[in-house]
């Protein structure tokens, strides 16, 4: 997959950065705004006040990625050794799932689903990315 000039919505660092309420905040908050002369794109703290919990294009990122969704390596036995052990053929196998994902995406998954409308950018709501998975296997005709 890949996918050129998605823009993301993080919801997730929006909701650990919004410093509302008493939940648990993103480190990124240490660098909010304090006293006069600060610079800095993270706004000043306001418990149960003001807008900090609004989307803002300080969320949204490049979703750019190249993801190697799937790789297959396959080995196919010597007919010698076939009839050795009494089989017409024999294929070997290894498949990785999700072997890896270039990105520069701060997010867990840059793959989100895109929105319905076509308004709206796409979020992430920090869902579990696609695991790891490899697959071993063999094929043996009689």
């Amino acid at each position: 997959n890949y996918k050129v000039g998605q823009s993301i919505i993080n919801q997730t660092r929006m909701n650990t950065e919004k410093m509302y309420g008493y939940e648990n905040q993103s480190i990124a908050t240490n660098w909010r705004w304090r006293r006069q002369g600060d610079v800095t794109i993270v706004p000043r703290a306001l418990y149960g006040e003001g807008y900090n919990w609004m989307g803002s294009d300080r969320f949204v990122e490049k979703g750019s990625f190249v993801r190697l969704k799937s790789a297959s390596v396959s080995y196919f036995m010597p007919q010698k050794t076939c009839k050795r052990i009494g089989v017409k053929d024999m294929k070997l196998y290894v498949t990785g799932y999700n072997l890896i994902t270039w990105t520069k995406y701060t997010g867990q998954d840059p793959d989100v689903p895109i929105p319905a409308s076509p308004s709206e950018l796409p979020k992430d709501y920090s869902k579990t990315p696609p695991s790891f998975r490899i697959t071993l296997g063999t094929n043996i005709t009689f």
